[in-house]
């Protein structure tokens, strides 16, 4: 309660679809990582 004024910001239509691009490229790496861990517990 400092009595701060919040800032929200919405994404523009442009960086909505960079960050799903983003995210994207995130996923599929954590999918290889996870691939590549499990081998070798094997």
């Amino acid at each position: 309660s400092t009595n701060r004024r919040v800032r929200i910001y919405k994404p523009t239509a442009a960086g909505a679809k960079h960050l799903e691009r983003e995210v994207s490229r995130f996923e599929r790496m954590l999918k290889g990582i996870t691939r590549v861990l499990a081998r070798g517990e094997s």
